[in-house]
This record gives C-alpha cells, sequence and structure tokens, in this order.
C-alpha cells in the first residue's frame, strides 16, 4: 500500500512538472528565468548546442565502449584516464579520485 501512495506521487509530481514546462514553452519564457535573462540563456545554450559534433559523439562512445567496463578493469582505467585528458583539455580542474569498495566476484565458475 507505501509502495502505491509513492508510485501515485511520483507519477502526480511528474505530471504537475510536464505542466509547467508545457506552459513556459507556449509562452517563450524558461522556468527559473526572468523573460530578459531567458533570451540570454537561450542564446547561451544555442551556442552550446553549436559545438557539439554527433559523429565526435559517436566516436567516444564506441572508444569507450568497445570493451568491457567492470571496476577494476584496465579498459575502465584507460577510459578514466582519457576522460580526465579530455577535462583537462576543457580547461577545467579535474583529477582521479580512487576509492575502496566492496566489489564481490565470483572466483570461479562451475556447473
Amino acid at each position: 500500500m507505501r509502495h502505491r501512495r509513492v508510485l501515485l506521487l511520483a507519477t502526480a509530481s511528474a505530471c504537475l512538472f510536464a505542466a509547467g514546462v508545457a506552459s513556459a514553452a507556449k509562452s517563450q519564457t524558461l522556468l527559473g528565468f526572468s523573460p530578459a535573462n531567458a533570451a540570454l540563456e537561450q542564446a547561451a545554450e544555442a551556442r552550446f548546442d553549436a559545438q557539439l559534433s554527433a559523429p565526435e559523439q559517436d566516436a567516444w562512445l564506441k572508444a569507450m565502449a568497445s570493451k568491457a567496463n567492470q571496476v577494476g578493469t584496465p579498459h575502465n582505467k584507460a577510459n578514466a584516464e582519457w576522460m580526465l585528458a579530455q577535462f583537462k583539455s576543457w580547461g577545467w580542474d579535474a583529477r582521479i579520485e580512487t576509492f575502496e569498495v566492496l566489489y564481490p566476484t565470483p572466483i570461479a565458475e562451475k556447473l
């Protein structure tokens, strides 16, 4: 019964949010922005979108997903180091942090 109430509340919240977004789209405003700042935000988003390249993103996806990405694999480490280099090339102050986590994996398999 509790799960049903939570699901109902989540569904109602999503519907109200969607209605708010739809009404904002009709009035050419952005939620959280004044009309003057909405135009500036839309211009900034258009500049950002113009820099995106679908072929480049496709190449990144293929390179990062070319092998299994389980925790601790060499390919996963290579992906992290490549992504770190990307962030640094964009001017971000980025670093890789290491965390010790319990990640149980089978030692042997038998049928």
